[in-house]
């Protein structure tokens, strides 16, 4: 890991997202958040509602850490991430996280799910990092997620939903490969009022590829169709435009589907 990476690892600041303790008063936004109607089937209660003093004495329980996501932009509570069921000796744990309806496909509470990642592996003596994803969920952030991790297990019809069983999904995160993918979006940020030249847009579209990884789909020069990003895929594209214009992250949250959007984007932060 870099010396760039390694400054930042500790830090609970994501690009667009910063963590926070989970305190008495965001009980009910935790309830919610884990109960709803587009989110009570994916995470921990699985459509079952649970009685709120129940609730209150166990939301923690079986977590080695858990934090609000919060919008930078705007102040809002965008999501729930969490480190649990950790086997600190074998050097394991399982990462979760959760979006409020309305932050979901944005890469805000990605972006806090990479930031806690960073942070476990700084903090604890993590080798990997596993993702449980239900095969229902996997087109929410399926290609971002193998650039970033290795399926390791699958299990067959595992899970009973919408009238039919689906596959459990386990991928692991390695502590290195981790670690070479933030080195690699990371950058120097520049000093307030210092100017940023800007790259040329055929270098940024190059910057990009990567991420998209569908070379046909950036043949347009200014690319006027949605460049169809999963949220995994948004928060890397993110954290890249923030290395490149080298901002520590920014005010307000890009509502940017095309390339020649995150161009345009690209330039304002400078």
């Amino acid at each position: 890991m870099d010396t760039i990476a390694a400054s930042r690892a500790h830090s609970l600041k994501g690009e667009v997202s910063q963590l926070l303790p989970v305190l008495p008063e965001d009980l009910p936004f935790v309830y919610s958040i884990s109960t709803c109607e587009e989110n009570g089937f994916r995470w921990r209660y699985r459509g079952s509602f649970p009685d709120i003093a129940a609730f209150a004495q166990e939301y923690n329980a079986g977590t080695l850490v858990q934090f609000i996501v919060q919008d930078r932009s705007s102040g809002r509570q965008a999501g729930i991430v969490n480190i649990y069921g950790e086997n600190l000796r074998d050097g394991w744990a399982y990462l979760g996280a959760v979006a409020a309806p309305e932050f979901q496909h944005t890469g805000v509470v990605v972006d806090g799910a990479a930031t806690l990642l960073s942070y476990a592996f700084n903090v604890w003596a993590l080798r990997k990092v596993y993702l449980d994803t239900i095969e229902y969920n996997m087109a929410e952030f399926e290609v971002g997620l193998r650039r970033i991790s290795v399926e390791e297990s699958r299990l067959k019809d595992h899970i009973f939903f919408g009238g039919r069983y689906w596959d459990m999904v386990t991928s692991a995160v390695y502590r290195e490969r981790w670690y070479d993918l933030v080195s690699r979006v990371s950058a120097p940020r520049r000093p307030a009022n210092a100017v940023c030249q800007a790259i040329p847009f055929d270098d940024f579209k190059a910057e990009l590829l990567e991420v998209v990884g569908d070379e046909d789909a950036m043949q347009d020069s200014r690319l006027v169709s949605d460049l169809g990003m999963d949220s995994l895929q948004m928060a890397e594209a993110i954290a890249i435009v923030c290395s490149l214009a080298e901002v520590d992250g920014v005010d307000a949250d890009p509502e940017v589907v095309t390339l020649g959007e995150f161009y345009d984007w690209y330039c304002r932060l400078l």
